[in-house]
């Protein structure tokens, strides 16, 4: 859910904002969404916490998504964003890699 909340905040400043958003309406009824929960909620302030005391800062955002990963089992985080290789426990594959 924080990723669709990014993706919704870019459609709400986007110049086809109306188009954009019954788009991405359309698209979001085809995924598997899974929610920031209390489980995510104590993932995130763990991982929260080791990165801050090893002086790595991540964008809020991007620590919500990996608190929700770290909370499904099996779960790999495909992206081209190397901030989550830096979270302890999390799978992270580079989809631009083939």
């Amino acid at each position: 859910m924080p990723i669709v909340a990014e993706i919704l905040a870019g459609v709400e400043l986007s110049d086809s904002r109306d188009a954009n958003l019954g788009l991405i309406e359309r698209e979001l009824k085809l995924l598997r969404l899974w929610p920031f929960d209390l489980a995510a909620a104590h993932s995130y302030v763990k991982v929260f916490g080791k990165l801050i005391r090893q002086g790595v800062i991540m964008q809020p955002i991007d620590l919500m998504t990996a608190a929700v990963a770290l909370t499904i089992p099996r779960c790999t985080v495909l992206t081209n964003d190397s901030d989550f290789s830096r979270v302890p426990g999390l799978q992270v594959e580079n989809w631009e890699q083939g």
